[in-house]
């Protein structure tokens, strides 16, 4: 959770679990999240992760250093991490590579792309949508 007031973990957890309530289930579980990070991690794709702190926003990333636990992802990993598996609300993977964005030109690597895509059934069944441009993993519902 980011936060300017540093809490501790004990009511940290408190926070969350009240905050998870709220919403009527969950679509994922630690092992499927850590599963899919160390995927994006292999294609060195682009993505962008909101969490259930802030659904609406999101900041492009790219893992250049795995870090995931069990339950959470390492500091390190993310921007603004750790991160808690359970905290994301959303994830979205690019096809495309933000620097290859020339003159509003999008070029789509489909060699990450396809690989990441086949990768996905050696998850399990997932909750993706699958567009032109990106890929979207719901975390709750």
């Amino acid at each position: 959770m980011s936060s300017e007031t540093k809490i501790s973990p004990e009511e940290f957890h408190i926070k969350l679990e009240k905050r998870l309530r709220t919403y009527s289930v969950s679509l994922m579980n630690n092992t499927k999240w850590r599963e899919l990070f160390c995927r994006i991690a292999a294609t060195g794709l682009w993505f962008k992760v909101s969490t259930i702190w802030n659904v609406e926003s999101s900041i492009l990333q790219k893992i250049t250093q795995a870090h995931f636990e069990k339950e959470f992802i390492g500091d390190g990993c993310l921007v603004g991490g750790p991160l808690f598996y359970k905290e994301i609300f959303q994830l979205r993977v690019l096809r495309y590579q933000p620097e290859s964005k020339i003159n509003e030109k999008v070029e789509y690597d489909d060699v990450r792309w396809q690989s990441f895509l086949a990768s996905l059934d050696e998850v399990g069944e997932i909750p993706v949508t699958i567009h032109r441009s990106e890929a979207v993993i719901q975390g709750y519902r």
